[in-house]
């Protein structure tokens, strides 16, 4: 029993843990991931039977990598040390205003390593992201999008950057940066399938700002325009793997 979200993370833990080892010092991978997944849509309060979106074979793939070195023998240290990481982003999609929804939407595409960003990015127009998880950032989202020059860009929410009476979607609408999200539709030969769709269109249900009120405004005046939408498209070139940059790059 806990009192407030904040216990959360650490009873979560405990449950997982005993759950998963039921005792012993080392599990098998599989064991680990059978348990991961079952206490991961209790956790998000998801239908076991017919859940909206599941760990995938690729997230798995990802945890499996990064914090478990691939191996078959999974021990309580190497397991500490994925759910330090991996249990702040379940707290944040379990309680987060709109990150359960957005989740589940494939509008965050979750779990992903920088280099997959930049894959998935790659020959994209200026103003197309894609949010994630951080790795270097326990439960903070980052936002990978192409720049105004073609070039790649890391960019990580900090507190600051949502203040109380804000949310995340109000933040993305805000961000004239970016324009246009690749959102996750399912997975095809063990990779991610996106559709671009326009910020406005996968932020209309979070965020007021995103919805149009063109209909409202009186005629005769011309609309705000972005600048992106005036960039020569000769500045980018296509041919070019992106480049990192940004003054908030993601080291990892």
């Amino acid at each position: 029993m806990i009192t407030n979200e904040n216990q959360w993370e650490e009873v979560e833990e405990l449950l997982l843990r005993k759950d998963s080892f039921i005792g012993n010092l080392e599990i098998s991978w599989f064991q680990l991931c059978n348990t991961l997944q079952r206490h991961f849509l209790r956790a998000t309060r998801q239908a076991p039977t017919k859940p909206d979106r599941y760990l995938s074979r690729l997230d798995f793939q990802y945890f499996h990598s990064k914090f478990f070195g691939s191996k078959d023998i999974i021990n309580l240290e190497s397991f500490q040390r994925f759910w330090d990481w991996f249990g702040k982003s379940l707290q944040a999609i379990r309680y987060q205003r709109h990150i359960k929804e957005m989740w589940q939407e494939g509008i965050i595409y979750g779990y992903m390593s920088k280099e997959s960003v930049q894959d998935s990015l790659l020959n994209q127009e200026p103003g197309v992201f894609l949010l994630r998880f951080s790795e270097s950032q326990p439960g903070q989202l980052a936002i990978g999008y192409v720049g105004v020059m073609g070039d790649l860009k890391h960019y990580l929410i900090i507190p600051q950057d949502i203040p109380p009476k804000k949310s995340f979607a109000e933040f993305l609408a805000e961000s004239c940066q970016f324009l246009t999200l690749l959102q996750c539709t399912g997975f095809s030969n063990n990779k991610p399938c996106f559709k671009k769709i326009p910020k406005k269109e996968a932020l209309k249900n979070y965020c007021a700002m995103a919805k149009d009120t063109t209909s409202n405004r009186p005629k005769g005046y011309d609309p705000l325009e972005n600048p992106w939408t005036a960039i020569p498209q000769t500045l980018y070139n296509n041919n070019k793997r992106p480049k990192t940059g940004d003054k908030r790059d993601l080291n990892s």
